[in-house]
């Protein structure tokens, strides 16, 4: 019963500390941000949290990059720059298509 009960909790402590995925959300890639040159400013992604709809700028890898491409995102804020910070960038860690 001992060996019963250690097992039963040590997968507990390992279901415990497993580390969470972070939420997926619905987004769509709008189009090319030119706020900086001539379209390397990365893209105007609009993401869906909650009915509400905010718009981040991100760089996006192909073959998402194109415009009005509906897409499920998970993703972070970009801090690595002040000046990245203040544009609402993020760092989009996985992408996958939404049809």
């Amino acid at each position: 019963m001992r060996s019963v009960s250690t097992i039963l909790f040590l997968t507990l402590i390992a279901v415990a500390c497993k580390k969470a995925e972070p939420q997926e959300y619905e987004a769509v890639i709008t189009g090319r941000d030119f706020t900086f040159c001539g379209g390397c400013g990365g893209w105007l992604v609009h993401v869906v949290e909650n009915k509400d709809t905010t718009m981040y700028r991100a760089d996006v890898a192909p073959p998402f990059d194109k415009p009005m491409q509906p897409v499920f995102i998970r993703y972070g804020k970009d801090e690595s720059d002040g000046n990245k910070t203040a544009g609402r960038w993020i760092v989009i860690k996985s992408i996958r298509r939404r049809e």
